[in-house]
């Protein structure tokens, strides 16, 4: 008989968290979240490109002002950047 009064406490225990667990599962998959999930990968793609082309421009402009190849100075010049690198 004991047994049996456990058996069914266990059950209703386990019934109650996976009802809990569904619960949990539909706040997270409700499109309202994916919605949100979505915008805030979305800024941060943008975000985090910014700073790494940011990064990749300056140290570009950096190693064409301070380069000495020739190719390169003909390029600038040809182009009229050399007022912005000053050469």
């Amino acid at each position: 008989m004991k047994d049996n009064t456990k058996e069914k406490v266990n059950i209703k225990h386990l019934q109650e968290s996976i009802d809990g667990l569904e619960e949990r599962i539909d706040r997270v998959n409700s499109i309202k979240s994916i919605f949100f999930k979505g915008v805030l990968r979305g800024l941060g793609s943008v975000f985090g490109a910014t700073i790494v082309f940011a990064i990749l421009i300056s140290l570009l402009s950096w190693f064409i002002s301070s380069t000495e190849i020739i190719w390169i100075n003909e390029a600038i010049q040809a182009v009229g950047l050399a007022d912005m690198f000053n050469k």
